[in-house]
């Protein structure tokens, strides 16, 4: 479990000491995504993501130094965060903080290495395009969150990026790269004073306001969207709920997960794949994010099965939501998913950043004995509480990809099986 120090700036410091592993993983994590964006400047803070990591004043050479000589450096984006993470050995701690911290403040925008980068991610954004399983997600974004910015590509789009320049990156970083909107996390093997040395290097950075997002609506609205594509099998997915992340309903919805379609032994798996063979796979995840979050199933079938698919899901999730059968699993339900946190706990690669989104999340850490006496805790009364309240099915949005046209489309319709 981690410890927390703020800083006199807003900063939060994690740090959580793991002796008995031989690296340190040190994570700076950036409170601004895809979702802080608006239609004009959706994508920049997955661009500013490249830029800090490509311009830093003075500091290419140190960067390529820890990709080369002393650990691993990443960054990334997601529609909630910009995350740059590093693994090394203690020894070189110190310069990978000066690293980072450099990154905050000597980003230049440099109008050749800016043009450069246009071309980099239009080249990305096109890759993304021609995904099936990218272009899938966007239109379930789309269907889920509606008008949010949730709903935002994080990579942007092309009109947008071929707008950027120096003016609009310098505002962007300013208004957001911010103290108060950034957590330094570490995890491993380090002793109390590289903790010290994190909180004297980023103690100078400047305060400044927390920066908001605008808030989703948990909302359901339902509706069958689907794109042609030359894909023979067609990809389904759907939305079945929104709630507030606390952790308690996250918990529930991780129990609803497995018994559907988490594992082979989800009734959703058995029904449709081992029972009538319409599939090859189907499962079950959950979209989390800081306020907000949905469970959504994803499956691949053949055209000809299409209409047998959605009519078994239709029923079985009727089932689900109407009948007794789930509450008879609970007990063996919860036992597995204490099971996956244990297991999951010893999974210390992105502990770092797993802190990070914890704090981000609840505002204090949980050990795993808290949230297995949390899990233990969940009462059948919970759990259907959360199901009446969220799980509405004639509000559910389905979303289909392949090689499809209208007159399909209205078979579902018109024989009501959604």
């Amino acid at each position: 479990m981690y410890n927390k120090v703020i800083l006199s700036n807003g900063v939060n410091v994690l740090y959580e000491n793991i002796p008995h592993i031989h690296t340190v993983q040190l994570c700076l994590y950036i409170s601004v995504g895809s979702r802080y964006e608006n239609e004009k400047n959706n994508g920049i803070s997955h661009f500013m993501e490249h830029m800090v990591v490509e311009t830093t004043e003075n500091n290419k050479k140190l960067i390529d130094t820890i990709q080369d000589e002393i650990g691993e450096i990443t960054a990334y984006t997601t529609k909630d965060a910009t995350i740059y993470y590093v693994r090394t050995l203690k020894e070189y701690l110190t310069h990978c903080i000066d690293v980072f911290k450099k990154m905050m403040e000597n980003t230049q925008f440099n109008p050749d290495t800016i043009s450069k980068e246009i071309k980099v991610i239009t080249e990305e954004i096109n890759i993304s395009n021609g995904s099936q399983v990218e272009q899938l997600n966007n239109m379930l974004s789309i269907a889920t969150w509606g008008s949010s910015a949730l709903s935002f590509p994080i990579i942007g789009t092309i009109n947008n990026i071929s707008t950027f320049d120096s003016e609009i990156l310098s505002k962007f970083k300013k208004d957001y790269y911010i103290s108060e909107n950034m957590i330094i996390s570490l995890a491993g093997d380090f002793d109390s004073s590289n903790v010290d040395y994190i909180c004297k290097s980023f103690s100078t950075l400047n305060r400044f306001k927390h920066c908001y997002f605008n808030d989703s609506s948990c909302i359901l609205n339902k509706r069958i969207d689907y794109k042609k594509s030359e894909q023979k099998q067609v990809y389904v997915a759907i939305t079945l709920n929104k709630f507030q992340s606390s952790l308690k309903n996250i918990l529930i919805n991780e129990i609803i997960s497995l018994y559907l379609g988490k594992g082979i032994d989800s009734i959703l798996f058995k029904r449709l794949r081992n029972d009538l063979g319409y599939v090859y796979s189907i499962n079950t995840s959950g979209d989390y994010h800081e306020d907000i979050s949905a469970l959504q199933i994803y499956s691949i079938c053949s055209k000809g099965n299409l209409l047998s698919v959605i009519e078994t899901l239709s029923n079985e999730i009727k089932n689900f939501i109407n009948s007794n059968d789930f509450y008879k699993n609970i007990s063996t339900l919860k036992k597995r998913l204490k099971n996956s946190y244990i297991f999951s706990s010893e999974y210390i690669s992105s502990k770092s950043v797993d802190n990070c989104i914890n704090e981000i999340y609840f505002q204090k850490p949980f050990s795993l004995e808290r949230k297995l006496e949390l899990i233990d805790n969940i009462s059948i009364a919970d759990i259907s509480q959360f199901i009446d309240s969220t799980l509405r099915r004639k509000n559910m949005p389905l979303v289909l990809l392949g090689d499809l046209d209208q007159d399909e489309v209205n078979k579902i319709i018109d024989k009501n099986i959604w």
